[in-house]
């Protein structure tokens, strides 16, 4: 009796080793390995098929539970089905499951339509285990980053499962911003000089007042005051005739970088007219940030552009010459 048992454990023994190096299947098996191809069986690790969703589909066509998956990053998008379980934390030439050690990670391929895996109305049981799932692009270098997309598949169960989601891509630029419409106010042209004979008077004529405008920035700024009509009276208050030119306008401040003054006329003459300087147009929006923020467990939605800012206002005129 003894001699019995001792010779079904050997046969056991050999049985098992022999279907981990290659012969036969082993415990409704489909094994998946990075240095596998799509072309082999998949009943032993040393037929191993290459990528998860060929396991996945012979497994589908054998009426197989389970797919054991090798340690190793499978860049491709898996689309679950009912019933098919995934198992990672394997290696080569051992029945025992690390998925610590023996690190299985699915990438996804970015342009996917869902994500890095999917689950669409699965409700028999199927069992997720010791995998690493990172998320990938969707749709474009623009779109959200999904590790998992569920739909309808109350039967999925996730076990010692690490989910991360990537980055989102870049949202669209923001609109330009308008043109400001509110028009630059100019600055009131200096008061022309009067000629007429005089004792000494060195008084002068104010220059015009800015016009108004909608904010501090947009008034037009004054015109220079007239020239003095005799500037430097002698002894005995009698004329030199020695009258001045007008005074420059005044410089509006805002001006960037500031502008000139407008200068006054001669004596007799007319000051130059006051400038103006047009609104600007305003920034483009920026993109959207790069990073995003969880919508539930398995979503991953970037932030979106901000709108273009409006134009600058225009500035208020330097004020014209006096004359």
């Amino acid at each position: 009796m003894i001699s019995t048992v001792r010779y079904l454990i050997v046969v056991w023994f050999l049985f098992s080793a022999a279907n981990v190096m290659g012969f036969g299947t082993l415990d409704n098996t489909v094994w998946v390995s990075p240095a596998g191809n799509n072309g082999n069986d998949g009943f032993t690790q040393n037929t191993a098929v290459k990528t998860i969703s060929a396991g996945i589909s012979i497994a589908m066509t054998n009426n197989i539970s389970d797919v054991k998956i090798i340690a190793g990053t499978y860049n491709e998008v898996v689309t679950l089905q009912a019933g098919v379980n995934l198992y990672g934390g394997y290696t080569l030439g051992s029945l025992d499951q690390n998925a610590t050690t023996n690190q299985v990670i699915i990438s996804g391929v970015n342009g996917a339509t869902y994500g890095s895996v999917v689950g669409l109305s699965i409700a028999k049981e199927t069992i997720i285990n010791g995998l690493r799932i990172n998320g990938c692009l969707i749709g474009g270098s623009t779109g959200n980053n999904i590790a998992v997309y569920l739909r309808n598949s109350s039967g999925i169960t996730f076990q010692n499962v690490e989910i991360y989601g990537g980055t989102a891509g870049n949202g669209a630029n923001g609109s330009s911003g308008n043109n400001q419409t509110v028009a630059a106010a100019s600055g009131s042209a200096g008061t022309t000089a009067q000629r007429f004979s005089t004792s000494c008077d060195d008084s002068a004529f104010s220059g015009g007042s800015g016009a108004s405008g909608a904010t501090a920035l947009q008034k037009g700024y004054d015109g220079g005051d007239g020239g003095k009509m005799d500037y430097n009276c002698p002894a005995f208050l009698s004329s030199d005739y020695d009258a001045t030119n007008g005074q420059n306008g005044s410089k509006n401040p805002y001006f960037t970088p500031a502008s000139g003054t407008s200068l006054g006329g001669t004596p007799c003459g007319t000051g130059a007219d006051g400038d103006f300087k047009d609104g600007t147009v305003g920034a483009d929006g920026s993109n959207a940030s790069t990073g995003g923020f969880s919508a539930g467990s398995y979503m991953w939605i970037p932030g979106t552009g901000t709108d273009g800012s409006n134009g600058n206002p225009g500035y208020g005129g330097n004020g014209g010459g006096g004359g």
